[in-house]
C-alpha cells in the first residue's frame, strides 16, 4: 500500500513540472516577441532567427 507523503510528494512534483514547462514556455514566447516584434529593429525581423 502506497503511504499518504508518496502520494501526496508524487502530485507537488508533477504539479511543480507543468508550473516549469509554462513558465518556461511563456518566457520563450516573450523572448521572442521581444526580439522580433515590432519595437525590434528591422534587420532583428529579418534574421533567421525571427523567421
Amino acid at each position: 500500500m502506497i503511504s499518504r507523503n508518496t502520494v501526496v510528494g508524487g502530485l507537488l512534483v508533477l504539479l511543480c513540472g507543468a508550473i516549469l514547462a509554462i513558465f518556461t514556455d511563456v518566457e520563450l514566447r516573450v523572448v521572442e516577441w521581444v526580439n522580433c516584434g515590432p519595437l525590434s529593429p528591422a534587420d532583428e525581423r529579418s534574421s533567421s532567427v525571427c523567421r
